[in-house]
């Protein structure tokens, strides 16, 4: 209780008390008699004292609340701003790291190359000995290289430890070709490669590439190998550029 509702508390009781003083002896109230009397003379007396004690005590007890829901909204706040704070601390670490990997991206691009078609048993499946030039044009050295023909599987085809920046490497490998992979009436063919590296911090990233194998009708040869960065390249769009 604070100090303001006490001397309110105390004057109002002593105020009470010498009224009650003041009426018993100047006066017509009697002493009392017996026990009953004084029972209903003391509830007489303390019964307002305790109400009003307990209305002091309801309303101090409403300011504390009011004081503790404050703090409380108080210390909601105070969390809230360290926790965007903290949100846009991380946002910013997570900026800088997207920069340092970027800073030294490796980025990976095929000139065109060649291949020469094997003879198979299996009329369903072509199998190409390809050859291709690989160029890493981007920003840092790329490590640990690995070029699958299957993503599920992790059907390896190439590898190699390092490929430095502004370096081309002849890269060659055979590559199964399947019935799913032909169309224009068997005249293209196409295949995802994916390539898997690590870059100068050790990050692992993975690319996906899309081959294109162009060859003459009822020749072993081949007209031209395309590689482009993707999936979403269609033939129309390949030829027109």
């Amino acid at each position: 209780m604070n100090k303001k509702s006490l001397n309110w508390g105390v004057g109002i009781t002593v105020v009470w008390l010498a009224v009650i003083f003041l009426f018993w002896f100047f006066g017509d109230l009697k002493s009392p008699e017996s026990l009953n009397e004084l029972g209903d003379f003391l509830a007489g007396i303390v019964a307002p004292i305790a109400f009003l004690w307990l209305i002091l005590g309801y309303v101090q007890q409403g300011k504390q609340l009011e004081q503790n829901s404050e703090t409380i909204s108080q210390q909601s706040e105070s969390l809230q701003l360290q926790i965007e704070e903290f949100r846009k601390m991380v946002e910013l670490q997570a900026q800088q790291i997207e920069y340092r990997n970027q800073s030294a991206r490796p980025l990976f691009s095929f000139k065109e190359g060649s291949c020469i078609r094997k003879y198979e048993s299996e009329e369903d499946d072509d199998y190409f000995d390809i050859f291709l030039s690989m160029c890493n044009l981007g920003k840092g050295d790329a490590y640990d290289i690995k070029i699958f023909a299957d993503e599920k599987y992790q059907y390896e085809v190439y590898e190699m430890k390092r490929l430095t920046i502004d370096l081309t490497h002849e890269i060659n490998f055979i590559l199964n070709i399947s019935s799913f992979d032909k169309f224009l009436g068997g005249m293209i063919y196409r295949k995802f490669l994916f390539l898997s590296f690590k870059d100068l911090y050790g990050n692992r990233v993975k690319e996906t590439f899309t081959l294109y194998i162009g060859r003459k009708e009822n020749d072993m040869g081949t007209s031209f190998v395309h590689v482009v960065e993707g999936r979403e390249i269609i033939y129309d769009q390949l030829i027109s550029s």
